[in-house]
């Protein structure tokens, strides 16, 4: 067991990853010095066990097991998270080294080619765009087949934007060039369920391609599809909130492992509607000279369960991710951090968006809360050990159902579901001592304030806009594929 909170004098400042070695070793080392250090230790404390009767306090989780009922506050809980998030990235090694990312750094006609070969590939990408401010101006995506040896998929290309303001920009575009709104991938994933597959079935092949495992028997010939989500989700919107993309991971578990009815994919990708949007734009009409107002339609994407999803999700989640890290729970916290709207939408719809997000981005820590498997720790014998390892093992589960996906974590790892919990793994049901989980004593460093820079908190552009000139952009094979 971890030493007691006063017992904690032990101070290990951070170690440098390793100059050489695989990129996977590499980032999964990193993060487990991070989790034998224990992150932010304050949270160690924040536990408290209540009566099984009790009614859940405002703005805490709550969990129960074993007769025994636990709440935690809500804002520590994601803090600490996030600054678990941050740190693995500030220790993941970057694309920009060419020696040691080679795959990484191909080129193809004149143009930059990154094979995917691993989660940890995506966190090395993540950590060059983060280091450069997001600014690759571009970057073909590809992965080899799990099943066809020899075959390449084509996943599409994260492109940064020329356009003043937009510098720092970068969207993630499909393999036909346009920019793939998440609406679209719910209609991919619905495609893919038939009377012998259902919903769950889906949810848990994403899930395992997420996570960079092979494709499930069935679903190979849905293999890049499966693919494109984790593209968007772990390179793309991390890029702008490591926070954002982990509770996509998150909610994408969760519907994989549910025992209970998983979510359709339109609710938790969102969905869309064409609305109609006005331009003013000065034009000599044979009248007066005046202005004349142009007009067109725009398909318009509201946000699902998924936190990355829906018009202007980066702005409004930032608001979300703000408050939260300032402990503020409120829902006019978050919406007074709301400043615009996406186009064809309005500031109130934004600010309303961002209310939902920070509800969901809730739920989604609930249910993985209660989704974890606790009831070992309750066999300790005292309340402070047994408190301390019912946190230790929460803290795990998110982390094993969040950060794989990103690069951050070594794969394999269980998901500490419940056995009453379908899950990919059938050895998710078995109890196996606290030690497999968090090894390692607790000793307390210091914490820095894993505050993002201003410069990775700006003013998004999740907007579903086409780039500028969609032919110019393209390589010259990809326009012959469109033709």
């Amino acid at each position: 067991m971890p030493r007691k909170n006063e017992e904690k004098t032990t101070k290990a400042p951070a170690k440098k990853p390793a100059s050489s070695g695989s990129s996977s070793s590499a980032v999964s080392d990193a993060l487990l010095e991070m989790q034998q250090t224990g992150g932010n230790q304050q949270a160690l404390s924040m536990l408290s066990t209540v009566p099984a009767t009790a009614t859940p306090s405002a703005n805490t989780f709550s969990v129960s097991s074993e007769g025994f009922q636990y709440q935690l506050p809500q804002a520590p809980l994601i803090q600490e998270f996030n600054r678990d998030l941050l740190s693995g990235y500030s220790h993941a090694p970057s694309a920009s080294d060419r020696e040691r990312f080679p795959h990484l750094n191909q080129e193809e006609s004149g143009r930059r080619s990154a094979e995917l070969r691993d989660p940890s590939d995506r966190a090395a990408l993540v950590k060059e765009a983060r280091n450069q401010g997001r600014a690759h101006s571009y970057v073909r995506l590809d992965a080899a087949s799990p099943t066809v040896p020899g075959r390449k998929h084509r996943l599409g290309r994260m492109q940064g934007k020329s356009q003043r303001g937009q510098e720092k920009e970068q969207h993630f575009y499909d393999n036909g060039g346009k920019f793939t709104p998440y609406p679209r991938e719910a209609d991919h994933l619905q495609s893919m369920t038939s009377s012998s597959t259902s919903r769950q079935d889906v949810w848990k092949a994403l899930d395992a391609v997420n996570r960079g495992e092979q494709v499930p028997e069935g679903f190979e010939g849905h293999e890049r599809e499966l693919m494109s989500v984790p593209t968007i989700t772990n390179l793309s919107e991390v890029q702008r909130s490591p926070l954002m993309g982990a509770a996509s991971n998150m909610e994408i578990a969760n519907q994989a492992h549910t025992s209970g009815t998983p979510r359709p994919f339109e609710e938790a990708f969102g969905n869309s509607e064409e609305r109609e949007v006005k331009k003013k734009r000065k034009r000599k009409t044979e009248d007066d000279g005046s202005d004349s107002e142009d007009s067109k339609t725009k398909a318009f994407n509201f946000p699902g369960s998924i936190s990355s999803t829906g018009a202007g999700a980066v702005h409004q989640f930032q608001a979300v991710e703000d408050s939260i890290m300032r402990g503020e729970m409120s829902d006019e916290s978050v919406s007074k951090r709301v400043k615009r709207a996406p186009e064809a939408g309005t500031v109130k719809e934004a600010r309303d968006f961002a209310v939902k997000k920070k509800k969901a981005l809730l739920n989604t820590f609930q249910d993985r809360l209660q989704m974890t498997d606790i009831s070992y720790a309750q066999s300790e014998p005292t309340g402070e050990d047994r408190e301390q390892a019912t946190l230790m093992r929460l803290r795990s589960g998110l982390r094993r159902n969040a950060l794989p996906q990103m690069g951050l974590l070594r794969g394999g790892l269980r998901t500490l579901e419940k056995s009453s919990a379908s899950s990919c793994s059938s050895s998710s049901e078995e109890k196996t001592p606290l030690e497999a989980f968090d090894p390692g004593e607790e000793v307390e460093f210091e914490d820095e304030e894993f505050l993002p820079p201003e410069n990775e908190l700006e003013e998004d552009s999740e907007d579903e806009s086409e780039p500028v000139d969609e032919e110019e952009e393209m390589d010259e094979e990809e326009i012959e594929e469109k033709k």
